[in-house]
């Protein structure tokens, strides 16, 4: 399991940072979304989740919705449920259809067992304290209503982080600089059921995983890009003024693969400078983890599914 510093969680923690920086608009989170789309296999997770809820017929909360991702599906494929979105980022909520509300997950402004079912998709690392919050996803949610979580494995996408590390390398001069921040690592596949398990009689953990194969650097500029609300912190990791600005993550990729490097000129679009060859691009590890919990009870017992 990874170690975490007080620094590391205050960061992915931070309430203004989370709602002024990383998601006061869903560039970031989209960017992050969109990485998927060259996975294999590839999940359908709105479907996934969507199927999950199928004897669900009254009211559904998505805490931590986001850009609302969940929820437009769930509005196209079950119009006969109620939806309520909350985020702790009113920016991100612009484009979510209502209704929707501004709350802190710790502290939900909902009557006990006033929810049918609820979603805590990729948002549970972000939360101050975790074990409080599976507490409040326990208290508003009926006694057989699901609890669906998702997550990454501290497996996740590694190639990603070594890329990083070397451009941090590229940086300070060095074959290898720090790791990038990570934001799942707090609430990661691996740790999920031991927090989960303290509230919910059954965990059933899914396992989802694939190869996200990229033939264009975009993509994986785009998705470093995203952690640059936590730039100041990769910073400081690294000793310097600014973390590996994009351009550099962007060559170094080059590098790795072999390909010639050639500077955009003045007005060029970003990237169009980037060669690639026919082969792709070597593949990053996806992990998703799906978990279902339900419903509350004082003690755990774990549940695998097969590997999907």
């Amino acid at each position: 399991m990874t170690e975490l510093s007080p620094a590391h969680d205050a960061a992915v923690t931070d309430r203004g940072r989370l709602a002024g920086s990383a998601y006061n608009d869903d560039r970031y989170l989209a960017a992050l979304q969109s990485l998927y789309r060259w996975q294999t296999p590839r999940y359908d997770l709105p479907g996934m989740v969507g199927k999950q809820l199928s004897a669900i017929r009254r009211l559904v909360v998505d805490v931590g919705c986001g850009n609302g991702k969940f929820i437009k599906r769930l509005r196209q494929d079950r119009p006969d449920l109620s939806l309520l979105g909350l985020d702790i980022a009113a920016g991100i909520l612009a484009d979510v259809p209502g209704p929707v509300a501004v709350a802190d997950a710790s502290r939900l402004p909902l009557a006990t067992a006033s929810a049918d079912a609820a979603l805590a998709l990729h948002m549970l690392y972000h939360v101050p304290d975790i074990a409080q919050t599976v507490k409040e996803l326990s208290r508003v949610v009926t006694g057989e209503g699901p609890v669906i979580v998702s997550t990454n494995s501290e497996r996740d996408k590694a190639e990603l982080n070594d890329l990083w590390v070397r451009a941090a390398g590229d940086v300070l001069g060095v074959a290898r600089g720090p790791s990038r921040i990570s934001l799942s690592a707090r609430f990661s596949l691996e740790k999920a059921p031991a927090f989960l398990g303290k509230e919910f009689s059954r965990v059933e953990t899914i396992e989802l995983p694939g190869t996200i194969t990229v033939r264009d650097p975009e993509p994986v500029v785009a998705h470093m890009a995203s952690y640059r609300a936590w730039a100041d912190l990769d910073a400081r990791l690294l000793g310097i003024a600014a973390a590996p600005e994009v351009p550099l993550v962007r060559k170094r990729l080059a590098l790795l693969r072999g390909d010639p490097i050639e500077e955009p000129k003045s007005g060029t679009p970003p990237g169009r400078g980037w060669q690639p060859r026919a082969d792709p691009n070597p593949g990053f590890g996806a992990h998703w983890l799906q978990t279902v919990v339900s419903p509350p009870a004082a003690k755990c017992r774990e549940q695998r599914s097969p590997r999907l």
